[in-house]
């Protein structure tokens, strides 16, 4: 039991996986002797589970107070043999009375007016009495109702800490009817401000959400499918490692489901032989179209009592002609993800995504919704990652990785300027048609006294029914374009703020209506320094330029990158904390492309290989160098990157790169002590040895970790699982970069 009675109370949360609690329990103080220096207060265990491959038991819990739990005060603790492997807390020192309390009394009514608003979302009229509000306790609720969210609405009283403020808060989650944002809003219940937003939907954002136009576009003819006798269990895919249609070819795979990841099959949702579907939907993922992106679950193709799905592929065809093979290849790569990671610990017991746990670990009914071909955006991928129990969302779009920097921009005036320069449309927004639209352009101005239109424009008055002009950096162009909408204005000019070749923005938004391009910095500098003098534009699209239609659903590295966020966000911090990985220095983007670049390594390849991510997509050959800033290779010549970047990449994705390029060179390393083995499933190799470190690793680093909280963690992964025979390695590979 525990002696030391500053914690006052060990309470288990109705939704922890709590088989071991009572075991842990009785040497729990212990471990949580150094955190007793002042009086913590409630501890609520989220989840807790036991690892199989190497014995260590994971509790991760919140800290709480006169029955709330405080936000972001969260623990993570991880034993091995009863010692402890690490542990991490961000608690509020209660004890101390030196943070002062804000409460008040804004109701569940009245906070979800404010979510309504701050989304951008516009709930039926009458708004008051026509939400039916499901109270599951006095503190909690949840409002199930398509037609304002296809998922439903949750929540819930919490404390917020912030700035020394114990602020009282509803937490409100909300997956927009756009589906681009998938909020957590802290509203404070004092003043009804808005304390912190974090969005559960991740977005592929190449390039600060957009792709490089700078390569030629490869010379692709018709795949067509290697037929085989009309086995069961087939389908015409992609197969791993092959990351794309520029790599290889279709070709037909037979049974592919692994048995003990997937001990019934892929059709299968109820732990009993014989398939539940016949279309592309089972335990692990229900993959569909969504082209008319209404998130209700649209076409998947049947493949009959024998599981036959064959369909060929011919990307000289419109997108639409080869949809089923789409669908066949995105249900196809979700369940590799699913049945690979389950041998590296991504099982029930961490919150995998899985219909029925088989294992009765974990919470069940949260398998994949995959969409192919969804139509609220383009030039994009995203995955949306609720708690464990909860259905995530994956989205895959098309991608015009073939379009070209066309004449759209025309300067009317001053004289000394005036003529046509080039830019490229938002994937997201309405296109430019041969009509223009001509305005006074003005230059955007937003409270944090900058261009970069991430919050409110200040300026509205001017901006409005004009074109205006926002500098690119901080935030996302759906979110720059929003509010140049709100503030009235006709059509937005994204400025460039980097030299070189100009990008697609990607996103994904139904509620804009608004135009937008991109122009180059060198041009961006020439109209900013003319704005005094009366500058007038006209936008319109003047040569005709066509677009080429690359499907991302064909692109299995970006499959994995995007179910590489489901499988960061659940494991850090644990399967009820899905708010993990939003801070600057967060790795989220590292891992997905770490994982799409280690499902397609092949025999032969070697470190200083050239990598790009996402290379199909976007139109480049293999050679190219993909959506990042650097393509990955071990060789410092091809991708410098050293820790020392991040203060300069942009957040995420830059910065991730970063920390996928350090996993990369830890990775090769492996492999040059171990070897490389092909098996990807039950391998012994130095690859295999890395995915393991690496997945272990964010089962062990802190809420909200760094870069050092990731290496320490691989390190002490390393010592739970190979006494430490590696450390020197990590240690080295990591100081390379």
């Amino acid at each position: 039991m525990l002696r030391n009675l500053l914690i006052a109370v060990l309470f288990i949360n109705q939704m922890a996986d709590a088989q071991n609690v009572n075991t842990t329990s009785s040497y729990f103080n212990d471990v949580l002797t150094d955190w007793t220096s002042a009086n913590f207060g409630e501890l609520e265990i989220s989840k807790e589970f036991t690892d199989k491959h190497n014995g260590v038991t994971h509790i991760y819990g919140v800290q709480s107070y006169k029955g709330l739990a405080i936000h972001p005060a969260f623990f993570d603790v991880h034993l091995h043999n009863k010692s402890v492997v690490a542990k991490h807390q961000n608690f509020v020192k209660l004890g101390d009375k030196s943070f002062t309390i804000s409460k008040g009394e804004l109701g569940a009514q009245n906070a979800l007016e404010l979510a309504f608003k701050f989304a951008n979302m516009n709930p039926k009229s009458g708004f008051g009495t026509s939400i039916n509000i499901e109270w599951k306790d006095q503190n909690s609720f949840e409002v199930n109702d398509k037609a304002l969210s296809s998922e439903p609405i949750s929540g819930k009283k919490v404390w917020f800490y912030k700035a020394n403020i114990l602020h009282e808060a509803w937490l409100i989650n909300i997956l927009t009817t756009s589906k681009s944002n998938w909020w957590n809003l802290y509203i404070a219940t004092n003043s009804g401000d808005i304390l912190e937003k974090i969005d559960w939907i991740l977005s592929c954002n190449p390039k600060d959400c957009g792709i490089v136009h700078q390569h030629k576009i490869p010379n692709l003819t018709g795949h067509s499918v290697q037929q085989t006798n009309a086995t069961p269990n087939q389908y015409s895919v992609f197969s791993i490692p092959i990351e794309s249609p520029i790599y290889g070819s279709q070709t037909v795979v037979i049974n592919p489901r692994d048995s003990m990841s997937s001990p019934y099959g892929w059709h299968d949702v109820n732990g009993i032989t014989g398939a539940e579907y016949t279309i592309t939907r089972g335990n692990n993922v229900y993959a569909r179209d969504d082209k008319d992106a209404n998130d209700a679950g649209g076409y998947s193709p049947d493949g009959g009592s024998d599981l036959i799905f064959n369909a060929a592929f011919d990307i000289t065809k419109p997108a639409s002609d080869y949809l089923d093979a789409s669908i066949i290849n995105l249900f196809y790569m979700n369940n590799v993800m699913h049945d690979v990671w389950y041998h590296y610990g991504f099982d029930e017991g961490s919150g995998n995504f899985q219909q029925k746990n088989y294992s009765n670990a974990g919470a069940g009914n949260d398998y994949v919704f995959a969409d192919a071909q969804d139509g609220s955006g383009t030039n994009n991928a995203n995955f949306g990652t609720p708690t464990d129990g909860q259905n995530p969302r994956m989205q895959m779009f098309l991608w015009n990785g073939g379009s070209t920097v066309a004449s759209l921009l025309q300067v009317n005036s001053p004289s000394g300027i005036a003529g046509k320069y080039g830019g490229v449309q938002a994937g997201f927004t309405p296109q430019l048609t041969k009509t223009p639209i001509t305005a006074k352009l003005v230059l955007a101005a937003s409270a944090s006294n900058n261009a970069l239109a991430c919050d409110a424009i200040t300026n509205a008055s001017s901006v409005a029914n004009k074109i205006v002009l926002i500098d690119r950096g901080n935030c996302t162009f759906v979110e720059k374009i929003i509010e140049a909408q709100k503030a009235g204005a006709l059509a937005v000019i994204i400025a460039n703020n980097v030299s070189g070749s100009l990008i697609s923005m990607g996103g994904s938004s139904t509620g804009i209506t608004i135009p937008a391009i991109m122009i180059s910095l060198s041009d961006a500098n020439i109209l900013k320094a003319q704005l005094s003098n009366n500058l007038t534009v006209s936008l319109y699209d003047s040569t005709g330029s066509s677009l080429k239609v690359f499907d991302s659903d064909f692109d299995n590295g970006v499959i994995a990158h995007e179910y590489g966020h489901g499988i960061s966000n659940r494991l850090t911090g644990g399967a009820m904390n899905s708010s993990c990985l939003t801070n600057q220095e967060q790795m989220g983007e590292g891992w997905s492309d770490y994982f799409a670049l280690m499902l397609t390594i092949e025999p032969g390849d070697l470190g200083a290989d050239v990598r790009g991510i996402g290379t199909y997509a976007i139109g480049q050959p293999v050679s190219g160098n993909g959506i990042r800033t650097f393509p990955y290779s071990t060789d410092m010549g091809v991708n410098p990157h050293t820790y020392d970047d991040i203060k300069t990449e942009a957040i995420p994705h830059g910065v991730g790169s970063v920390w996928a390029a350090m996993l990369w060179e830890m990775t090769w390393d492996l492999i040059d002590q171990y070897g490389f083995d092909a098996d990807i499933y039950n391998g012994t190799g130095g690859n295999n040895i890395a995915l393991q470190l690496v997945m272990d690793g964010m089962k062990l680093q802190p809420c909200s970790p760094g870069f050092v909280d990731g290496r320490d963690a691989i390190i002490a992964a390393d010592a739970a699982a190979n006494a430490g025979a590696n450390e020197c390695l990590i240690w080295n590979a990591f100081a390379r970069r």
